[in-house]
């Protein structure tokens, strides 16, 4: 795996640490404040420098925290001991690193274990990772194929979440128009939900597709759902925002939503934002309350054909 067997002392702000441990039972594993980049930093530099100074394999695979994604931290006494890295966009676990004198210790299999959890909780089909040579991952259910490993996530939960394609495009608008004729025209009236779907075809999604990152939860080669979201037209620095998220009934109450919100909050963070908005449907509010979503007031949404559709505008801070 990505080790080096030498000790080290890392900086975290304001002290010095050079960890006697103890009591590993007591790790915690969780995403990186911004006040552990610098520890985290730091540890890696100091797994550089012991990996150029020992005998190592020369064929022994870095990790490339340069590629971006979300951190993940393991601390003992609030001290950063070990930082995994997990790449959204890629579905790739892109780096782990302990703090070499902690080797053999449980910190490793503490932090992928969090990596697992991250994505799995996000939809992913499979957590990927550069080859390493010495089996530590395949010894743990990954699996080798001619240039990656992969670890395989959804078969489970039966379904997964990936980024959509042109060929999705049919799927996504049936879904779409299920989604408003069956989940949100109880909330509306017959001829807002008629103007909703007016005009709607595979076309136009095909357009959207190059505009902004896209999902759809996949089930046996069906889609159920579909999210989106990107930079938001706003004066907030940093908003980003959920341009549309909808499911079809039959994903309704199997945690599908939630985790698709999750992959698209994810994204968004990973990308640099620091707040998410969206303008929901009425009947969608509660379940953006439930994501963390603060209302910001009601308003409505004009249709090609001039119709107002009442909405929601809430925002998250990331």
């Amino acid at each position: 795996m990505w080790y080096a067997g030498r000790s080290c002392i890392f900086q975290q702000p304001s002290r010095l640490y050079d960890l006697d441990v103890q009591a590993l039972a007591d790790i915690v594993v969780r995403p990186a404040s911004p006040s552990d980049r610098d520890a985290a930093t730091a540890l890696t530099r100091a797994h550089t420098t012991s990996m150029r100074d020992s005998a190592a394999p020369r064929d022994t695979h870095a990790p490339d925290f340069s590629l971006g994604g979300t951190f993940l931290v393991a601390l003992l006494e609030n001290a950063v001991i070990g930082v995994s890295v997990v790449n959204t966009h890629r579905t790739e676990l892109a780096g782990l690193v302990v703090a070499p004198h902690l080797r053999r210790r449980g910190v490793a299999t503490a932090l992928l274990a969090a990596a697992r959890a991250f994505a799995d909780s996000r939809g992913f089909a499979e957590l990927s990772a550069p080859l390493e040579p010495t089996g530590w991952l395949e010894r743990r259910g990954w699996v080798r194929t001619a240039d990656r490993l992969a670890l395989h996530l959804s078969a489970p939960r039966g379904w997964h979440i990936r980024p959509a394609h042109v060929s999705d495009c049919p799927a996504i608008c049936e879904v779409h128009l299920q989604s408003i004729r069956e989940l949100c025209a109880p909330h509306y009236t017959p001829d807002q939900v008629q103007a909703w779907c007016d005009g709607k075809n595979p076309a136009m999604y095909e357009m959207l597709l190059q505009k902004s990152p896209w999902f759809v939860a996949e089930e046996s080669g069906r889609v159920l759902g579909f999210g989106d979201v990107g930079p938001a037209r706003s004066e907030l620095p940093g908003e980003w925002e959920v341009h549309g998220l909808y499911f079809s009934p039959a994903a309704a109450g199997r945690g599908i939503g939630g985790a698709m919100m999750r992959r698209l909050e994810s994204l968004a963070r990973e990308a640099g934002a620091t707040s998410l908005f969206v303008r929901g449907t009425v009947n969608a509010a509660p379940f953006y309350s439930h994501m963390g979503f603060a209302e910001l007031g009601r308003d409505t949404h004009r249709t090609r054909s001039g119709v107002e559709l009442p909405s929601v505008a809430m925002r998250k801070t990331l």
